[in-house]
C-alpha cells in the first residue's frame, strides 16, 4: 500500500474515487474514532434504505464536534438528503461521505448510480 500524504480538511468534504484505491482505509487511519456508517454490510444498507431518517436522528444525537462517515455512500441516495439537511442546520457538524465509481462489469448491475450519457446527435 502507498502512503497518503493528504491533509485531513478540517470541515465536512466528499472523497470521490474508484473502488479499491484505499479510501477508507485511508480514512479508517486518519478518523479511527468517527462515527461510520458503512454501508458495506447488508443489515446497515437495508436500515437505512428503509428508513434514511434515522441516519439523521443518530448524528443529532452525537456530539456537535464529532466526525460523522458514511461510506459508499452510493448505496443509499437518499441518505444525500438527509446529509444536506444536516449540514444546513448544523453548520458545525463535520461530515464525510465517501464515493466509489462503478466499474464498467458493475454499472449495470443495478448496485451504482449509472453514470450521464452523453447525448448523440
Amino acid at each position: 500500500m502507498y502512503t497518503r500524504h493528504l491533509p485531513l480538511p478540517k470541515t465536512s468534504f466528499f472523497l470521490f474515487g474508484p473502488r479499491a484505491t484505499g479510501k477508507t482505509t485511508w480514512l479508517r487511519q486518519e478518523l479511527g474514532d468517527a462515527h461510520w456508517c458503512d454501508l458495506v454490510p447488508s443489515e446497515t444498507f437495508l436500515r437505512y434504505l428503509h428508513e434514511p431518517a434515522t441516519f439523521r436522528r443518530e448524528v443529532e444525537a452525537l456530539p456537535a464536534s464529532s466526525w460523522v462517515v458514511v461510506d459508499e455512500v452510493q448505496k443509499v441516495p437518499a441518505l444525500l438528503d438527509e446529509v444536506h439537511g444536516l449540514r444546513r442546520a448544523h453548520a458545525q457538524r463535520r461530515l464525510l461521505e465517501t464515493w466509489s465509481q462503478a466499474s464498467a462489469s458493475t454499472a449495470n448491475s443495478g448496485r451504482a448510480i449509472p453514470p450521464r450519457q452523453a447525448a448523440r446527435t
